[in-house]
């Protein structure tokens, strides 16, 4: 049997730098990576996937390793829709004030970023609990479900 090969549009494999110390790209060689720690999603790229559980996890892991002096690089097969989706929630949680100016600095950086519908309403999803939490924990704000926000930002 022969080697296995494909073609991959050379704008998806281009490594963008999103801010300081966050790169994104599509379809590395990972060989070429060596012994470097990585985290291993495994995901679909369909609407009906799961991305929500790992928008905090990942956002607060890229955060640890950029603010200790470190670089993360996020990729996918196309670095589109979930390798961007992991990105805005790390943009939207640790540097800009909103999805909205996530998604405007990292199509700024890289324009074809397009995460998938469902993976669009977990990250809407994301953005209010973010605020929740961040408003609570700034203006200490009383919210008329206090049990629900208690539980969504310890």
């Amino acid at each position: 049997m022969g080697m296995l090969s494909f073609r991959v549009n050379e704008e998806y494999a281009q490594i963008n730098e999103v801010v300081p110390g966050l790169f994104v790209c599509g379809v590395p060689n990972l060989r070429v990576l060596g012994n470097i720690p990585r985290v291993k999603l495994w995901l679909e790229d369909a609407p009906q996937a799961y991305i929500y559980p790992h928008l905090e996890l990942q956002s607060d892991q890229i955060e640890a390793v950029i603010a200790g002096g470190g670089r993360v690089l996020v990729h996918s097969v196309g670095g589109i829709s979930r390798c961007a989706s992991i990105c805005l929630a790390f943009l939207t949680k640790h540097r800009c004030r909103s999805l909205r100016d996530a998604y405007q600095l990292m199509a700024s950086r890289r324009p074809m970023v397009r995460p998938n519908i469902g993976f669009w309403r977990q990250l809407i999803a994301f953005e209010q609990v973010s605020s929740i939490c961040f408003m609570r924990f700034f203006t200490n704000a009383t919210f008329k479900n206090e049990a629900l926000a208690r539980q969504i930002c310890t």
